[in-house]
């Protein structure tokens, strides 16, 4: 079958500096798909780069629960109480999130769908930040089978049986596998060396099929790093895939990029 790549820029709409950071890297032939956070702050000007440039930027929704960081929050489109902390924010953790009546969950889901239909953008897939919905996958599941859109999804991640049923019965396009590694490397987290000597291995045991990867890239700025604590991990995802050794490494093991939009063409 050969080896596909879909490398995901998630949290599009997130701030400017993720925002530019995905622009550049689409420019660039670098990624090949993103995920937009409907209901963060950034959104606009995200729905903006696409609709600029439908050719180039393909993307789907992250659909979001949560709001996990200190100073920086959003909340959803509808007014769900039990979907709000004591700042009427997201809850900070999925545990909470998923506390709450799966019906709930998929109604606030629909409605950051319906809002980026509404900007007049296409859909390839849907995600979910944080897996707040891992109970029911198949909840969302159900929502791509009818759009004929794909969705991030491997068994192997610990997703409900009844998710998996509902994938022997429905053809949704679904990734082979997401972040393959075999765990022989992991990053620290801190250094660009350690980040990019991950990626290339985690390129190099990439086995045949169709893999994605979500990465975070932003570009190095003050307002990412008083946002984001993780700010590190985006800077070094943005540098990583900018770069010469990203490009030689998949020419090197015969990898293809490809789109969530290819999967069913690829599989025949």
């Amino acid at each position: 079958m050969g080896r596909y790549l879909i490398v995901n820029g998630d949290d599009f709409g997130m701030c400017h500096s993720a925002n530019l950071a995905i622009l550049d890297l689409f420019k660039n032939g670098r990624i090949t798909s993103t995920t937009i956070i409907t209901v963060a702050p950034w959104a606009k000007e995200a729905i903006k780069m696409i609709k600029e440039q439908p050719e180039l930027l393909r993307a789907g929704v992250h659909i979001t629960h949560t709001s996990e960081w200190d100073t920086y929050r959003w909340h959803g489109f509808l007014d769900i109480k039990e979907l709000q902390d004591e700042d009427r924010m997201f809850p900070k953790a999925t545990a909470d999130a998923l506390k709450v009546d799966i019906n709930l969950r998929i109604d606030e889901a629909k409605e950051q769908i319906k809002w980026a239909l509404n900007q007049g953008i296409e859909i390839t897939h849907l995600d979910n930040h944080m897996r707040t919905c891992m109970d029911h996958e198949e909840e969302l599941l159900k929502i791509c089978y009818d759009n004929d859109w794909g969705y991030r999804f491997h068994e192997e991640k610990g997703y409900s049986d009844k998710a998996i049923e509902f994938l022997k019965d429905h053809d949704v396009p679904v990734p082979d596998y997401i972040n393959y590694n075999d765990g022989q490397i992991v990053s620290d987290n801190k250094t660009y060396e350690s980040h990019a000597a991950m990626y290339k291995h985690m390129l190099h045991v990439m086995p045949e099929g169709i893999t994605e990867w979500f990465t975070h890239p932003a570009l190095e700025t003050d307002e990412l790093k008083a946002i984001a604590p993780d700010y590190r991990i985006r800077i070094n995802d943005y540098r990583f895939l900018m770069s010469d050794e990203f490009i030689q490494t998949l020419k090197d093991e015969n990898i293809t990029l490809i789109g969530y939009e290819d999967i069913k063409r690829i599989r025949g």
